[in-house]
C-alpha cells in the first residue's frame, strides 16, 4: 500500500530558483529517512511556489497526508489550500507545523476545523512519529503519548 504525502512550504524565494527551503527539505528528509516510512509512503516533491490556492489544492492528487509548514509569509495561503484539500479529500490527514502554529494550538485548531494535527516547534522528528502512527489502522487519528502533538480525533 502506498499513501501519498504532500509537503507544502510556500516560499517567495522559490519563485527565483531551485533552492529547497530548509523546512521543506528537513520534512522531506525525515519522511524518507526511515525505511518503514519509505516502504509505506510515497512522498511527493514539496510544493513551494506561491500560486493560486485552487491550483495548489489540485496538485494534491489522492493525498493520504498533507503537511503544511506555516510561516508569517505563507500562513494565509497554507490555511486556504489546506481547507480546500480537506474539502476535496475529507479522509486526508492535514498536518500543520511551523512558526505560526501556537505553542498550545487547541484554539487555533478549533477555529480551523480542517486541521487534524499540529506539530510543535522542532517538529521534523515529530512528523516522522506521526507518520509512523498513521500507518497503523488500529490507531488511526490517535496520537496520544506523542509529546508536542495536538490532534483532532476521528470523532471530532
Amino acid at each position: 500500500m502506498s499513501c501519498r504525502v504532500y509537503i507544502n512550504d510556500y516560499q517567495r524565494r522559490a519563485q527565483r530558483g531551485p533552492a529547497l527551503p530548509k523546512s521543506a527539505a528537513a520534512l522531506a528528509a525525515q519522511a524518507q529517512s526511515d525505511t518503514t516510512l519509505e516502504a509505506y509512503y510515497d512522498v511527493k516533491p514539496p510544493l513551494l511556489r506561491f500560486e493560486p490556492p485552487t491550483l495548489l489544492a489540485a496538485a494534491h492528487q489522492d493525498p493520504g497526508v498533507a503537511v503544511f509548514y506555516a510561516s508569517v509569509l505563507n500562513e494565509a495561503l497554507s490555511l486556504h489550500v489546506a481547507a480546500e484539500v480537506k474539502r476535496r479529500h475529507p479522509g486526508c490527514l492535514i498536518v500543520f507545523g511551523g512558526t505560526r502554529v501556537p505553542k498550545d494550538p487547541r484554539d487555533y485548531m478549533e477555529r480551523k476545523d480542517f486541521i487534524d494535527v499540529c506539530i510543535g516547534r522542532g517538529g521534523g522528528d515529530l512528523l516522522r512519529k506521526v507518520l509512523l502512527r498513521h500507518m497503523n489502522p488500529s490507531v488511526v487519528r490517535n496520537f496520544s503519548g506523542l509529546p508536542g502533538i495536538t490532534w483532532r480525533s476521528a470523532e471530532d
